[in-house]
């Protein structure tokens, strides 16, 4: 229903949040330090002050906050050869190094091993909980309703489905 009341504006929205997940993905995995400069990232929990004499919390947190990075790998890759540096032969499709898929099920695993690192800390040095759920910021069914009041979604059933359309 989306790409037949309004494709062009929907396949773009979709590609740019996809685009947005990845480069926030890759950005909370990539180095706490970059040659002088700082970046914030999960790595950089570990440099909390609170942790100092926590060696068992300081541990489990190495371990979350590794595994995010593990996961992540294919994710940064994604965002290094495609997104953020277009790769040369990338973009011409003449490069011998294929891009690895990034699933839901990849950004699913990096968004709770991520969130895994951040309860760690919180729990162990904040006593706090974050809770990680992603969820829509309206109704479905309003939007729907709307869409399914729309002249373009009655043309494309009237043109896609002439016997029932009215």
């Amino acid at each position: 229903m989306l790409n037949a009341c309004a494709d062009w504006f929907f396949g773009n929205t979709q590609r740019l949040l996809i685009r947005e997940v990845l480069l926030g993905i890759a950005r909370l995995t990539d180095s706490p330090r970059i040659g002088a400069f700082d970046n914030l990232t999960v790595a950089i929990l570990l440099r909390d002050p609170a942790l100092k004499g926590q060696a068992r919390v300081r541990a489990r947190l190495r371990r979350h906050i590794a595994s995010a990075i593990k996961i992540a790998q294919p994710v940064r890759t994604h965002r290094n050869k495609h997104i953020a540096h277009l790769d040369h032969a990338v973009v011409q499709g003449a490069s011998t190094v294929v891009l690895p898929k990034v699933s839901t099920g990849t950004v699913s695993k990096v968004l709770r091993a991520l969130a895994a690192a951040y309860n760690e800390h919180g729990r162990s040095i904040l006593n706090t909980d974050t809770f990680f759920e992603l969820r829509p910021l309206g109704s479905v069914d309003a939007l729907m309703r709307i869409l399914e009041s729309s002249d373009r979604w009655a043309k494309f059933q009237t043109l896609n489905n002439p016997k029932t359309a009215t």
